[in-house]
């Protein structure tokens, strides 16, 4: 089936082996027959020429060889010309042929005389130079042909656009295109043709005519105004909503179709693309979200924001027609006008099948009965496009509908795949392939009714003739013209196949019965025991065929190593047909593709950085054979270790042995060893038997390739060795020092894999003790190293490793930092602009920008006891956050990272922001305002800071204020449209400007209770009412006067305060409760106690109590955190500010918590608060879960200079004073324990 490359030659001996004959004897001895000596000299004259032109062959390459590299070397330059002059490729052939044939026939003459011998070489001679001459001559004629064929179809190109197309006068891009009832361009250009007549050649004529006329009078090139093009498009833009427009395209399509000159063929591209975009946008508005298989920018402008007017839907009337002419259009049209009309026919079947489109499966079974081939390619692409609107669709009704369907056509299409299999015309592989396809949909929920009802009386057959046709369908040869073409369909219904058989093997091996039917969970099985150990055998033929030379696509390579990998984990399967032949699979057909092989050499060679891109590229990985075999052999040894591991550890010492003793010296194979190693150390690590040896295995194996210099790709590998195993147990510590000592050695080498290497592998031996002596002294040179690989290749590991390197250094980086920093940002930067221009996902780039955040957030870290480094780092991040800021399109992903960059910059800046920092604000501004609206919460901390640190500085500027308002009005405003997550972050940036703004922005107040007001009734979540509340009770602290005016007037006070009476028990963390007991201070010490809304007056008692509970919750939550700190030796181990929220927030099953249920109990005994009670009584939080919050930062508040009980104490002792027959009052209705605290916070605070 595959042709064999091997060499009928053996070894260079070969002709040695002969045996000599006796000069007398008629006939010479070879091997096991005789031949007469006429013959024998036959025989020979055939195996001398063939070893000749093999020999000269390989002396001409090394010639070619000798003068490549004289050329590369600068100081050969002087005698490059003569050689070039000298080297001859007849000459050197010829004379590589006469030599050898004199050495060969002087070692096996024989009994030729010499007449015989003479002969015998001018014989020789001439059929070489015969040879020879006819290969040139047959080149050149296929040069001359090649050369005449290019000329005559240029000819014809240029005839045919002189005699049939004409160019748009309107855009000059685009050629005019001719239908029934106008001519028009892509442009917007329409002319109807309503008059007899007018024709592309008609219009063509009378352009050229006008231009000529124009021209003669008038020199200026004639234009088109930019507002009649506009008019244009816009006219073209109106039609499409026009109804019996989409019908008019369609028309057009089918119309054209009858002709099959290339202008008709434009005008189908240019209508069916129109179309497509039509339908994809306008078929049906209400169902886009069913539409996964379409192009993301299709996707982009079909799905529509509720902000934008409702996109218009086609008309019934249109989709009726396009319902009943698509599929004729697809069998009519070319293939590349056929692909697109599949996307429209698939609009319609997500959109329409089966309620709008009943005759959709008979309209496909007529097709698949027809004779004509183009029907019957459509009615499979028609029935793979149903079949794939299921493929990933959830619920018992849409696998009733793929077992509705394959009932329907299976018989017919089991018929045609077995009629497809007679010949091997690319037609019927294509076909082929699509059937292979279509099963492979059919499957997707399972195995389909069509083929388990027989079951039930205990028959497979067809199961059977599925099996056996894909078989089949997978040992047809390539045709050899195809052989190297991995697009063509004889290879992709390769690839489908194995694609199939890998998914049924999966889903059978993990199948369990009670969640399929019986007759089901039967094939699963039935598979497993009989067709997956045949498809394996098969697979494994095609690998090793191509281990023989034989050219098999990657992709198909890897599927075939995934299926094994399936097999491995499959019991069965591995007990019937893998255990019998471990050895031969770990050695025959997994180490041959774990080797360093041809191809990697002659990319090391040519393009290192290329070679190291693949090596760590995660994408390459997917279908990298390389990375596909380690990953069957990884399987081996951890799931079938018992059986594998002692195989694979004998098999690799011996390579390693041997290479050791020269006794088998095989370089390219040590590499693919040490590779499985490096990849399988953590067996190695873990095993009693290899753990303590791995010392021994370094210095014997990996420590002598360091100095390598024949093979560099050893010195790079023993470089990755030793970081793999940097944890290893070491008896000597001198060995990890020697190791060290040979990395830094290979930062110097010449080779770039080799240096970039060696640095990655220097990171991972920067935790060791003695690494740090020995990498400080040379610490610049090393980070020098490190840019220098860094400009060789960009890479996240490379960059992960300056990130270790700067962890591990923090104290000496200082001098560095600014370069350190720049080269970050400067790498972030680029690769952030490329992602804006590229429309595919790299998750390489993404993994490296993150590193290159994550090097600059630990730089910046390292630095905090040293704000100047800050300042000079300002240069390098400000335009890097900025830059985030104005990229709307792409700077989503890197709100946060800006963000965390900006709070550094702000927050040790020894007090004074700089200028540069403050000129960010307007950008911070339209960016949260405008497309990073809802990331408000990574804003918090930087405002924070920009209003913390220099109070005044941001209040002299009314627009700071102003855009604070604005920042949170957009989601807390009563039309605000977000979600509570970021209203949150709004919440904490007002309380941060009633705290730190004092008598500063009363006219805000107003503003910031309003959006209070607005938002207290619509929480959901105890998170967000308690941030809410917070914000009242800043405002409070701020001026209560003023706060309480605004609440009384709008008559929402005893709703303002039952809601926060309700809410206390979620008031848990420490921050929580200072700000009640505060804001609680501020109105029981108010001096006009009188003036006080009537509700707080009639509950002042409660008021009082809730402050001395809140204050025994404080001084108990403190003692806690005290003990945690004792306990874990943590200071960082809990946090009393904003930390877990959600579990503070909620008992954590949507129970209301035993305290809130204690807290009403109490309050019904008083009938003062009966509405207070009753609130509380029917929360709505009773029977509600929180949901998930982000983890609130940590900030430095003004509150926090204030003592609460001290605070408390003073606000009582007015309270006594103010209102002394309400403070009798109070203190009479509190209980003794309560009479105590008041009377002990009292007096402390009197003392103070």
């Amino acid at each position: 089936m595959f042709p064999n490359h091997s060499s009928p030659f053996q070894s260079p001996s070969f002709f040695a082996q002969q045996p000599s004959s006796s000069e007398g004897n008629e006939t010479i001895s070879s091997g096991h027959f005789s031949l007469p000596r006429e013959a024998s000299i036959k025989v020979r004259k055939t195996e001398y020429k063939q070893v000749l032109k093999a020999r000269a062959i390989e002396n001409l390459k090394d010639k070619r060889k000798l003068l490549r590299d004289q050329v590369r070397d600068p100081f050969a330059a002087h005698h490059l010309g003569s050689s070039l002059e000298e080297f001859n490729p007849y000459d050197e052939y010829m004379n590589a042929c006469r030599l050898e044939l004199e050495r060969l026939m002087a070692q096996d003459k024989g009994s030729m005389t010499d007449d015989e011998y003479n002969e015998l070489l001018w014989e020789l001679q001439q059929e070489v130079e015969t040879e020879f001459r006819e290969e040139d001559e047959e080149q050149l004629r296929e040069y001359e042909e090649q050369q005449r064929l290019e000329a005559q179809d240029m000819e014809e190109l240029i005839n045919f656009y002189e005699k049939s197309v004409f160019l748009c006068p309107l855009c000059k891009k685009n050629n005019l295109l001719e239908t029934k009832h106008s001519l028009c361009c892509k442009c917007g250009l329409r002319i109807p043709t309503s008059l007899n007549g007018l024709s592309v050649k008609f219009v063509s004529q009378q352009v050229i005519d006008c231009y000529g006329e124009h021209k003669s009078q008038c020199n200026k090139e004639p234009k088109v105004l930019a507002e009649q093009r506009a008019e244009a498009e816009k006219l073209l833009s109106d039609w499409k909503h026009v109804k019996g427009f989409p019908s008019a395209i369609l028309s057009l399509i089918l119309q054209s179709q009858q002709d099959s000159s290339q202008q008709s063929l434009y005008i189908q591209q240019a209508g069916v693309i129109f179309l497509k975009n039509l339908a994809v946008k306008h078929y049906d508005t209400t169902r886009r979200s069913l539409i996964d298989e379409f192009d993301d920018d299709q996707l982009e402008v079909a799905v529509d924001s509720n902000s934008l007017p409702p996109i218009p839907e086609m008309h019934p009337e249109d989709k009726q027609f396009l319902r009943e002419n698509i599929l004729r259009a697809m069998i009519l049209s070319p293939h590349i006008v056929q692909n697109q009309l599949c996307v429209i026919y698939q609009v319609i079947v997500y959109s329409d099948y089966p309620v709008n489109w009943l005759s959709l499966v008979d309209e496909i079974i007529n097709m698949l009965r027809s004779n004509g081939v183009n029907c019957v390619y459509a009615a499979l692409l028609a029935l793979y496009g149903l079949l794939k609107r299921y493929k990933n669709a959830p619920g018992e009704q849409y696998r009733i509908a793929v077992n509705d369907i394959v009932d329907r056509t299976f018989d017919i299409v089991t018929g045609l795949f077995q009629y497809l299999l007679s010949q091997n015309t690319d037609e019927f592989a294509s076909m082929r392939t699509l059937i292979t396809k279509i099963v492979w949909c059919a499957f997707s929920l399972g195995t389909p009714r069509y083929y388990y009802w027989e079951v039930k009386e205990g028959k497979f057959d067809r199961f059977n003739k599925l099996m056996e046709m894909l078989l089949e369908c997978y040992k047809i040869e390539v045709p050899p013209h195809h052989i190297e073409n991995v697009d063509n369909p004889h290879w992709k219904v390769k690839k489908w196949v194995g694609h199939f058989a890998y998914r049924l093997l999966i889903t059978s091996s993990t199948l369990e019965v009670k969640e399929i039917c019986q007759e089901e969970a039967t094939i699963a099985q039935y598979f497993v025991s009989q067709w997956s150990v045949k498809f394996l055998d098969l697979f494994l033929q095609l690998v090793q065929f191509n281990l023989k030379g034989a050219f098999v696509p990657y992709r198909i390579v890897t599927l075939s190593f995934r299926y094994l990998d399936a097999c491995v984990a499959n019991p069965d399967v591995y007990k019937h047909s893998i255990a019998s032949r471990l050895q031969s699979l770990i050695v025959e057909y997994i180490f041959p593709y774990l080797t360093f092989t041809a191809q990697d050499a002659e990319m090391w060679e040519y393009d290192p950085q290329e070679w190291l891109r693949i090596g760590y590229d995660l994408v390459e990985d997917l279908w990298n054979t390389r990375m596909n075999a380690m990953g069957t052999l990884s399987s081996l040894l951890k799931v079938r270790r018992k059986d594998a591991f002692p195989i694979y550890l004998q098999y690799v010492t011996q390579v390693l042995t041997s290479y050791a003793d020269n006794t088998n010296v095989n370089p390219q194979l040590k590499d693919g060893v040490l590779y499985s190693i490096g990849n399988t150390r953590q067996l190695f690590l873990k095993n009693n038997m290899t753990k303590d040896k791995l010392e021994e295995l370094l210095l014997m194996f990996v420590y002598p390739e360091f100095k390598n210099e024949t093979c560099p790709y050893l010195r790079a590998r023993a470089c990755w060795m030793l970081g793999c195993f940097a944890a290893a147990p070491f008896k000597n510590p001198e060995t990890p020092v020697q190791g060290m000592q040979l990395i830094l050695d290979c930062l110097k080498d010449k080779q770039i894999p080799v240096r970039v290497q060696a640095g990655l592998g220097l990171s991972c031996l920067l935790h060791l003790e003695s690494a740090t002596q020995h990498v400080r002294p040379i610490l610049p040179q090393l980070l020098d190293v490190y840019m220098n690989i860094m400009n060789e290749m960009e890479h996240s590991t490379v960059v992960q490793s300056i990130e270790l390197l700067v962890e591990a250094f923090a104290e000496e980086m200082e001098p560095y930092a600014v370069n350190i920093c720049s080269r970050m940002a400067a790498a972030y930067l680029r690769l952030f602009e490329d992602e804006g221009d590229n429309d595919v996902d790299n998750v390489e780039e993404d993994i490296l920008m993150d590193n290159c955040i994550h090097t600059i957030m630990t730089l910046l870290e390292s630095f905090r006891s040293k704000p100047s480094v800050y300042r000079q780092l300002e240069p390098v991040l400000l335009p890097l956050i900025a830059k985030i800021l104005e990229s709307h399109d792409q700077g989503y992903d890197y709100v946060e990272s800006a963000m965390d960059m900006l709070v550094y910059l702000t927050y040790h800046c020894n007090g004074s922001i700089s200028e540069n920092c403050w000129n960010l604000l307007p950008t911070i501004y339209n960016a949260f305002s405008g497309w990073a609206y809802d990331f408000i919460g990574y804003l918090v901390a930087p405002l924070d800071n920009y209003i913390s640190t220099d109070t005044q500085k941001f209040l002299s500027n009314p627009d700071h204020v102003t855009m604070v308002y604005h920042l949170c009005a957009k989601h807390l405003a009563k039309d605000a449209e977000t979600v509570e997550k970021e209203a949150q972050g709004a919440c904490k940036i007002l309380s941060c400007m009633l705290q730190h703004c004092k008598g500063a922005i009363d006219s805000e107040i107003p503003k910031y209770l309003e959006m209070v007001m607005c938002q207290i009734d619509l929480a959901e979540t105890p998170a967000f009412t308690v941030l809410l509340l917070e914000v009242f009770a800043d405002a409070i602290i701020y001026n209560m006067e003023l706060a309480l005016s605004y609440v009384e007037s709008k008559q929402l006070t005893l709703k303002l305060f039952t809601k926060w009476f309700q809410s206390l028990p979620y008031f848990k963390r420490i921050y929580d409760k200072k700000v009640a007991v505060l804001a609680f201070s501020n109105i029981i010490g108010y001096a006009n106690f009188a003036n006080l809304p009537k509700p707080l007056q009639e509950n002042i008692s409660y008021i009082v109590s809730a402050c001395v509970k809140l204050l025994v919750e404080m001084n108990e939550l403190k003692q806690k955190v005290e003990e945690q700190k004792q306990n874990d030796g943590d200071e960082n181990a809990f946090y009393d500010d904003y930390d877990s929220e959600e579990d503070e927030y909620n008992d954590g099953n949507g129970q209301p918590s035993k305290q809130l249920t204690l807290s009403v109990d109490a309050l019904k005994q008083d009938t003062n608060l009966k509405k207070i009670v009753e609130a509380l009584t029917n929360s709505a939080y009773d029977a509600q879960a929180d949901e998930d919050i982000d983890e609130m930062e940590v900030f430095d508040s003004p509150i926090d200079k204030f003592d609460e009980k001290v605070y408390f104490g003073k606000a009582m002792i007015a309270f006594s004073s103010n209102a002394a027959s309400v403070f009798q009052k109070v203190i009479s209705q509190s209980s003794n324990e309560d009479k105590n605290a008041l009377q002990q916070l009292m007096n402390h605070a009197a003392q103070q």
